[in-house]
């Protein structure tokens, strides 16, 4: 058992409580962190003039707070002990600026005794102009109805290197500050009065130089303090700032010293003491504060620390006396006691457990103290689990007291013992075990654990196929009421998702995807889905030329692990099949002949096969008849745009050029002539020509019988002579003169001439014409017969 005493002294002081003052001068503290109740204004200077009110000016009107220091004097900017706030007036920028902070302070009435204490720090330059122009800090209090100012209540710092208090600034030489000091304000007899004070503060008159300050009222702030809680002796402690104290035993009207910080003897008996503060000259009147202090008598007698059985109830006591009542009490932790606030409690805690008392008398004293409550037999709660499928789970104890223990668990369904500390469990269904352990001593403690079964479960999914730059949909079929559920699919090429339920499957080969799914028990169960994959996969017959005729097989080339496969080939002309695998193709033209392939999953591929045809053909001239001598030009008429054509003639009897496209042939007898053209894809066009010899010879009769009796009636040219060119025929009298013409070679003179018949006699023929670009002229006499 712990045991401390503290007793302190109590301290009253000459000022309002702070009760009274918050409900009456809100926010005068500035406590509620913010320029509210106050009222603001803004001027310039020398001297000090502000008709302009306004609100609160960011860094002119400015609060406090945190631990930053002043950068010139290092001082904090919130007043020690002052709470967590306080204002600052004006700024280091300069320009004739001032600033004023104004609260109306709200007097009790009735109040005979009253005293504002007030905090304050201040920061000037001092440029050394006359002192109507140098920076200044102002306080003044006067009653708002008759502007009476409060006596002692007013007084002006004006910047100045030898101002009592000040010191000069390390920063710059030209800052003199003053840290926290403190102030008072007599308001006493004034109650029922409303005063205004004002705190101003300002700039130099010419606009150069700054000055500025820091403010904070907290109510009670400035009490005498002291701490003395069963001791020797106590330090009462005065306000800070004032430049003469003096210490006074009240009652007697004894001076002690004039230290600030007094320490006197702890008094058996009530005494009062009063400090009295003088001010520097010219800044304020003297001021006194009273404090009483009144030793304390408290004292304890708690309860011992003790042992009981779980489920027990004690009671507990702290067994407090004083001559100070009434007492007041606290109890923690405050959780199972009956009554937190009372001397004496009951409680009947789980586990073992150190209570906390404390005692408290009117005055401010206070006692300590703890209470151990052992637990006489503990066991180590187990928390409630899930069994997932296939699985058991030990149910342990781990129950501490007086040997030997004793066990006894139920409902005995599902677990492998019921007296023994540690069964293995294995239930149905979910079900909560209840276990009793009683010790040497006759202790019992119980637990409970409950183990849920839980139910998760699997529709398998079922294998499927895609063909190749397809997508499915992995829908998996997870039963179960532990939602939800968390899903883990190993990750694989072409899965969209690895923690959702359907992720979309997006393989190129065939795959067995594999998925694990947790409940929010963590119970697993696992499935497995194949995915195949229909790829047909072709190597086709290249393109190809071939020759007219020749014919070639087309094939796809095509493998898949779905066969058999299907074909269908377009166009169907000049195929010996249009379903099979590899056809035999025989075009009469170019051709694009397209297969599509499917296989036994319906996937379906299609490549195309470009078969050009060569279709070379020779055509040489017709065939023809020629005089026996003279010669014939050869010419073959291809229609086939290759390069590269090769000739050949044969036979080559009686040829100039038997390889070139036209040779000249000069036959003594009738022939056939074949022309052979091969091309430069090595297709072969064959054709003939037949040349028949004629010895192109005419005959000129020697006599006719023009008598009309069908025989012999015409007298002409006979033999071949559609070879002739420019040819004519004339006869001539015995006289000379010409009595028939014709330049048709089958024209003939029928013996009369002018429309009278000719006299029998002699007459003469001349033929002219002109055979393979030579010119022939035949000249002889004939006969007239009737």
């Amino acid at each position: 058992m712990l045991y401390r005493k503290i007793l302190p002294v109590i301290l009253l002081l000459a000022l309002y409580t702070d009760a009274i003052c918050q409900s009456s001068n809100p926010n005068i503290d500035f406590e509620a962190g913010n320029t509210s109740a106050w009222h603001y204004f803004i001027g310039f200077c020398c001297p000090i003039a502000t008709p302009g009110s306004t609100p609160a000016i960011t860094n002119r009107h400015t609060i406090t707070t945190g631990s930053t220091l002043d950068p010139y004097g290092f001082f904090p900017i919130v007043a020690p002990d002052g709470g967590s706030y306080s204002l600052k007036l004006g700024n280091d920028i300069n320009g004739s600026q001032a600033e004023k902070a104004r609260y109306y302070i709200h007097v009790p009435g009735g109040s005979s005794d009253f005293m504002l204490i007030y905090r304050y720090a201040v920061v000037f330059q001092d440029p050394g102009h006359l002192p109507a122009e140098q920076p200044r800090f102002e306080v003044k209090a006067y009653d708002s109805i008759t502007n009476n100012l409060v006596p002692c209540a007013q007084f002006l710092y004006v910047s100045d290197s030898n101002l009592p208090g000040f010191n000069r600034s390390t920063v710059d030489t030209s800052v003199y500050y003053r840290g926290w000091s403190s102030g008072s304000i007599n308001l006493s007899g004034l109650g029922g009065s409303t005063i205004i004070i004002d705190f101003a503060t300002a700039d130099c008159g010419y606009g150069g130089h700054f000055g500025y300050g820091y403010l904070d009222m907290t109510y009670g702030l400035f009490a005498i303090t002291a701490v003395a809680c069963d001791t020797d002796s106590i330090t009462l402690t005065a306000p800070p700032g004032y430049n003469v104290y003096a210490w006074y035993d009240s009652t007697t009207n004894t001076f002690i010293d004039t230290t600030r910080l007094l320490r006197v003897p702890n008094p058996s008996v009530p005494t009062t003491y009063k400090i009295v503060m003088q001010p520097y000259v010219g800044y304020g009147c003297p001021d006194s504060i009273y404090t009483r202090v009144v030793h304390s008598n408290l004292s304890t007698n708690p309860s011992n620390d003790t042992t009981i059985c779980p489920g027990d109830t004690i009671s507990l006591h702290m067994g407090a006396t004083d001559t100070a009542l009434p007492l007041t009490y606290s109890w923690l932790p405050s959780t199972g006691i009956s009554c937190p606030t009372c001397d004496t409690i009951s409680v009947a805690p789980l586990v073992n457990t150190q209570y906390v008392v404390s005692v408290t008398n009117p005055i401010g004293c206070s006692n300590t103290d703890t209470i151990n409550v052992s637990m006489a037999m503990s066991i180590d709660r187990k928390n409630d689990t899930v069994l997932c499928k296939g699985t058991t789970i030990t149910l342990n104890t781990a129950a501490t007291g007086s040997l030997p223990l004793t066990y006894a668990w139920s409902p005995p369904s599902g677990l492998s013992c019921t007296g023994c500390p540690s069964p293995v469990a294995n239930p149905s269904v979910t079900t909560t075990y209840f276990v009793a352990v009683k010790n040497a001593t006759g202790c019992t403690i119980k637990d409970t654990i409950k183990v849920t079964r839980d139910d998760i479960g699997i529709i398998p999914m079922k294998d499927t196929a895609i063909c190749l730059g397809n997508s499915i949909t992995l829908h998996s079929m997870v039963t179960g009421t532990a939602l939800p559920f968390l899903y883990n699919w190993l990750s694989y090429a072409g899965l969209s998702c690895t923690a959702c339920s359907d992720p979309i499957a997006s393989p190129t080969a065939k795959t067995t995807f594999f998925m694990r799914a947790t409940d929010i028990f963590g119970c697993p169960v696992t499935d497995t889905v194949t995915v195949s994959v229909g790829n047909i996969i072709l190597d086709p017959t290249p393109a190809k030329t071939i020759c007219l005729g020749a014919g070639t097989t087309l094939s796809p080339g095509a493998i898949s692990d779905a066969m058999p496969l299907t074909y269908s080939w377009a166009p169907a002309a000049g195929l010996n099949c249009d379903n099979c695998a590899d056809p035999f193709a025989n075009p009469l033209a170019t051709t694009i002949y397209t297969v599509t392939i499917v296989d036994t999953l319906g996937c379906r591929q299609q490549t195309a096969i470009n078969i050009t045809v060569d279709t070379l053909l020779v055509n040489p001239m017709n065939d023809t008849t020629i005089c026996r001598g003279f010669p014939l030009v050869l010419y073959a008429h291809v229609t086939n745009t290759a390069n590269g054509l090769k000739y050949s003639w044969s036979p080559d009897d009686e040829l100039n050029c038997p390889n070139c496209t036209s040779a000249i042939a000069m036959p003594r007898k009738s022939l056939t002539y074949t022309i052979t053209v091969t091309d430069s894809n090595s297709c072969i066009a064959t054709d003939t020509v037949r040349i028949t010899i004629d010895p192109c010879d005419i005959t000129i009769p020697n006599a006719f019988t023009p008598n009309g009796d069908g025989l012999n009636d015409l007298y002409r040219v006979y033999g071949h002579l559609d070879y002739f060119r420019n040819y004519s025929f004339s006869i001539y009298n015995r006289w000379g003169e010409r009595v028939y013409y014709t330049e048709d070679v089958n024209g003939g003179w029928n013996g009369v001439y002018q429309g009278v018949d000719q006299e029998l006699g002699t007459y003469f023929y001349m033929v002219l014409y002109t055979l393979y670009d030579e010119k022939h002229m035949m000249k002889g006499d004939f006969h007239l017969i009737r």
